[in-house]
């Protein structure tokens, strides 16, 4: 693992994280049809989430030590 004894900041491994599945759209189902505006709507409702405590911790670490920075800018 890839990390920094001083400050504690590490790498994450993709191993810590499940995999998730997506589902696959419907048919020949497209945003631009207006007859499926519901569909699209229950699809993105779906996919929605909330990150919980810990990860909030985590992104607020991340982005005070200047982690965030980078990520941002594509470096």
């Amino acid at each position: 693992m890839f990390g920094d004894k001083q400050t504690g900041a590490h790498l994450l491994l993709f191993g810590w994280f499940n995999l998730e599945r997506h589902t696959m759209v419907k048919g020949k189902a497209s945003q631009d049809d207006p007859n499926l505006k519901q569909y699209w709507e229950r699809r993105e409702k779906k996919k929605v989430k909330t990150l919980n405590n810990q990860s909030l911790i985590l992104v607020a670490a991340l982005m005070l030590e200047g982690f965030g920075e980078v990520a941002m800018s594509g470096v």
